[in-house]
C-alpha cells in the first residue's frame, strides 16, 4: 500500500463517514472491511482514501468530487481503475481485477452523492 496510508483494524463508521463527507459524499449504509479511512492531498485536492480489505488482499479506494477521465492501468504488480461515480469519480488500486470490482460493488452499495 505504502504511503502513510496503513491498514489497521476494522474502522467504526463514524471516521468513515467523516473522511467521506469532505468530498460531499455520505455513507448511507455499512461499509464493509475498511482498515483505513482519511482525507488526503491528492494532486492539490482534498479527497475521501480509504482501504478495503478484500479476499485477495487490501484495495486502496479514492473517492474524488471531481469527474476523472475513465481507465485501466497497472502499478507495479497490482492493476487500477478509475470510474465516474455519482457526481466524482472512484479510484481503486489492488490485486486483482476481483478484487476491485469487490471494492467497487461495497462502496456504490454504501455511498451515496447528494443530489
Amino acid at each position: 500500500i505504502g504511503g502513510h496510508a496503513q491498514a489497521g483494524r476494522v474502522r467504526e463508521p463514524e471516521p468513515v463517514a467523516g473522511s467521506l463527507h469532505v468530498v460531499g459524499a455520505r455513507l448511507d449504509s455499512e461499509l464493509a472491511g475498511v482498515v483505513f479511512a482519511d482525507r488526503c492531498d491528492f494532486f492539490g485536492r482534498t479527497i475521501a482514501h480509504l482501504i478495503l480489505q478484500t479476499s485477495s488482499g487490501p484495495v486502496v479506494v479514492m473517492l474524488l468530487p471531481e469527474h476523472a477521465k475513465a481507465q485501466v492501468f497497472s502499478r507495479g504488480n497490482q492493476v487500477g481503475r478509475i470510474e465516474p461515480f455519482g457526481h466524482g469519480t472512484l479510484a481503486l488500486l489492488g490485486a486483482d481485477a476481483a478484487s476491485l470490482d469487490d471494492a467497487s460493488a461495497r462502496v456504490r452499495a454504501a455511498v451515496r452523492w447528494p443530489a
